[in-house]
């Protein structure tokens, strides 16, 4: 698998309980193509906070200035898109099939007043994701026992 392209503000926090794996491919994906290139970037102030995740080749995940993005542990799946400009906080047990998209913001400036151009994203522990998925700002997720 070609690496992931790897971006880091010197002033970034990064917090890893076990493990982190960025960029990793099954033996599938190595076989049939080896065009996978992700990128992680991480600007000024940014926090990553990680028990155990497991990201795929192919994502793209940004976590811009101030921001915070905290995974406990699962797994995200090849080509998906993660956009942090707030707070996104992924539980445990989470399971992220491929192209899914998550953002917590706007990615532009909309002039209205009263506009929130960005919200955290929760989501709890236990959950699957479905392929091509797309969860935005101000989500919260968590399975409820009945």
């Amino acid at each position: 698998v070609k690496p992931c392209v790897l971006k880091l503000d010197k002033s970034v926090s990064i917090k890893i309980k076990n493990k982190c794996l960025i960029n990793c491919a099954d033996d599938m994906y190595e076989l049939i193509n080896n065009l996978y290139v992700g990128s992680f970037i991480m600007h000024e102030n940014s926090s990553l906070i990680v028990d155990n995740f497991r990201i795929g080749p192919h994502c793209i995940v940004k976590i811009f200035s101030n921001a915070t993005l905290k995974l406990g542990n699962g797994f995200i799946n090849y080509s998906c898109f993660i956009s942090c400009r707030n707070s996104i906080e992924i539980g445990d047990n989470v399971f992220i099939a491929p192209n899914v998209e998550i953002r917590d913001n706007d990615s532009h400036e909309i002039a209205l007043a009263g506009h929130e151009s960005t919200k955290p994203i929760k989501i709890g522990n236990d959950v699957w994701i479905c392929r091509g998925a797309v969860i935005l700002k101000g989500v919260t997720y968590e399975l409820l026992e009945l």
